[in-house]
């Protein structure tokens, strides 16, 4: 460790650090007056915010022991300090709101990094960058009297930053220079990450949701437009003269890892809400929807399935019979809740012709599934699935072996939501699906077809898993019966014919 030799500089150091300790004191327990227009937030602070989550940097938000751990002793005694003499008020068609600069006994600036899988990279930051990001904290309130709060942290980028002469304290919430170019993060008092909206010329052009829900679990199939995002927090002992929420001097940062999480963007292309001022979930709805009042964007439609490129005729009168006789309470009974909640699964259902690994037309495979993602569409939760028929196996089949390979990717793109042991693996989801499912696939498959018998129904079922354990239980002469009807289905010769 390098030692200070000058100890001019160690006294300086201390007197500023006495001097922002009174300054905290003073800016908590003084009765200074505040503007007569802000003084409604700071009684919201000092009577509901302040007593229930106190001003500590407050871990408790992170994910493991270990980590909590760690933050703990790394931020004891942190303190979040609002400088309310500098409180500014504002109006947007949503909220009345104060904006109030806040300084840490440890300037905190979050970042965000594109994760790289299995890369331990050391993150780097502008320290001119560091030093000039600066956190808010909004007080809001509807039209109703809700009041809520969020933290803002304004983060620029090298390039705006040296077009200001390094200050960005004259942006507002809801007023950015034309100009502003960065990011802004929003977060709760407590230190849980919201959302962050990236900023070009003042406006924001995208958001990425932060919320660490299990939502954003890495999947086998994570749409192309989702990325892995890493979130870390840099640390600074900094030095503040008086009320200014403007370090005079900051030491040597130091980062610390928070989580990794997935983001997806929006259907749809483009939020069509996004706005800085609209602290709430900076889209339209949101707490008691108050988000929506007066909104002039209408609220995004439903999710519904979607057939695309079914240029079969008898395919698609299969698909569509087992979509209308309620596919997803079928799958209710299914999973018999040992998975997700499936009431926002959305289908996308393709025809295709597949190749095998030699590249010729693939004779074998009904069906495939890709493209699990997730998404959140009007505050609700959706699991969409792509899942593609094969027209090589199922061009000549009887609709009950197109809605048999339906319901068995369905299952697939469960299965493959979980990850680990069952992750873009065919042997482990074969398996489980042979012993858990087969009779509820069978069992489902005679409610869209009643007229099928037992036998027929329980042959279907076992579509695929020929190379199970469970269908090694089986004696030749009852597995050689289970594909002659099974090679019947596919040659059209049994069930609902289609040509």
């Amino acid at each position: 460790m390098m030692k200070n030799k000058n100890p001019y500089i160690a006294i300086v150091a201390l007197c500023m650090l006495i001097i922002l300790v009174y300054s905290c004191r003073k800016d908590f327990l003084s009765g200074e007056d505040v503007d007569p227009k802000v003084e409604w937030a700071k009684n919201y602070f000092k009577e509901s915010l302040l007593p229930n989550e106190g001003n500590l940097v407050d871990p408790r938000q992170y994910i493991t022991d270990a980590l909590q751990a760690s933050l703990m002793s790394q931020k004891k005694g942190n303190m979040k300090i609002p400088i309310w003499q500098k409180a500014m008020e504002g109006k947007t068609r949503l909220y009345d709101f104060v904006e109030v600069p806040l300084k840490y006994t440890s300037k905190v600036t979050p970042m965000l990094y594109s994760h790289e899988e299995g890369k331990n990279t050391v993150k780097t930051a502008n320290k001119d960058v560091l030093k000039a990001s600066l956190d808010r904290l909004i007080i809001y309130k509807n039209k109703d009297g809700k009041v809520n709060q969020r933290i803002i942290s304004f983060i620029p980028t090298e390039q705006y930053l040296a077009r200001h002469n390094g200050d960005i304290s004259h942006n507002r919430s809801n007023k950015l220079d034309k100009d502003f170019d960065g990011t802004l993060i929003y977060r709760e008092w407590n230190g849980a990450f919201l959302f962050a909206l990236i900023i070009k010329d003042g406006r924001a052009i995208k958001k990425l949701s932060l919320e660490n829900k299990t939502k954003f679990r890495k999947t086998a199939f994570s749409g192309d437009d989702c990325e892995y995002v890493d979130i870390y927090e840099w640390f600074q002992y900094c030095y503040y003269i008086g009320d200014s929420p403007e370090p005079y001097y900051c030491g040597e940062p130091f980062a610390e890892y928070v989580t990794t999480i997935e983001v997806c963007p929006p259907p749809g292309g483009d939020d069509p809400c996004l706005d800085p001022a609209n602290f709430n979930t900076a889209e339209c709805g949101g707490d008691g929807g108050e988000g929506c009042r007066g909104c002039e964007i209408p609220v995004e439609p439903v999710p519904v399935d979607t057939l695309n490129n079914l240029l079969d005729s008898c395919l698609k009168d299969a698909v569509q019979k087992a979509l209308a006789s309620g596919v997803k309470n079928d799958f209710k009974n299914i999973m018999d809740n040992t998975f997700l909640e499936d009431d926002n699964l959305i289908l996308s259902i393709n025809e295709g012709n597949l190749l095998d690994a030699n590249n010729l037309p693939d004779t074998s495979t009904a069906g495939i599934t890709s493209n699990i993602s997730f998404f959140t569409q009007n505050q609700q939760d959706y699991r969409a699935i792509n899942i593609t028929l094969n027209k090589n196996v199922l061009g000549g089949a009887s609709q009950e072996l197109a809605v048999v390979t339906l319901y068995h990717e369905i299952l697939h793109a469960y299965l493959l939501t979980l990850g680990g042991l069952y992750g873009n693996n065919n042997g482990p989801q074969h398996q489980y699906i042979a012993s858990t499912f087969v009779s509820k696939l069978s069992n489902s498959l005679q409610g869209i077809f009643p007229a099928l018998s037992n036998g027929d129904a329980n042959s279907l079922a076992w579509l695929g898993l020929q190379n199970t354990p469970m269908w090694g239980l089986k004696g030749s002469n009852a597995q050689a019966d289970l594909i002659n009807i099974l090679n019947k289905y596919k040659k059209g010769t049994l069930g609902t014919k289609c040509h």
